[in-house]
């Protein structure tokens, strides 16, 4: 699997704007965004040189670790997003078995919207008042675990998740 593959996603987007000469609802338009897919692959490595051939991340690469079984768990969470037993360091100078992102991590799902209004202050001048929310749902969109299998302490824990819900009002 390549790094960015994404086994389903559903992007919707759409735009109403009210119709009618109602005084309320007038040069009224609402927006919206919904975005969904499936959690990005990832390789579990190491963070030494094992094989000591120079593997040391970067465009070198970095080596991996040995798979025991599949690491996927029924009940996943931020402290434990898979079964990092199912790693282990491979002996001194040798390259792991581990295949390349054989792991996936969290999916992502937000809605993001918006409602604005134009008011008609003179002939040639408007006034637009704009309020927008990003991640209303509030939803914790992780991002991927920690990945170094050598340091048992982080392996397969998420630290850190993409911005909250978000609002803010503009005029």
């Amino acid at each position: 699997l390549s790094s960015f593959d994404t086994h389903q996603r559903a992007a919707i987007a759409w735009v109403y704007r009210a119709p009618g000469k109602n005084r309320w609802l007038r040069n009224l338009e609402s927006s919206a965004i919904l975005a969904a897919q499936t959690g990005q692959p990832f390789t579990p490595i190491l963070q030494q040189d094992n094989s000591n051939t120079g593997n040391t991340g970067g465009s070198v690469g970095s080596d991996r670790p040995n798979l025991l079984r599949n690491p996927a768990l029924d009940r996943r969470s931020p402290d434990r997003w898979f079964d990092t037993a199912a790693f282990a360091v491979a002996p001194a100078f040798t390259f792991g078995n581990a295949g390349r992102n054989i792991v996936r991590g969290p999916g992502f799902f937000s809605v993001d919207v918006s409602l604005s209004r134009e008011f008609r202050v003179t002939e040639r001048t408007r006034l637009t008042l704009l309020g927008q929310a990003f991640n209303l749902a509030n939803r914790a969109n992780f991002n991927l675990p920690e990945r170094y299998a050598d340091d048992p302490a982080n392996f397969g824990r998420i630290y850190s998740a993409k911005p909250p819900r978000q609002i803010q009002v503009a005029l």
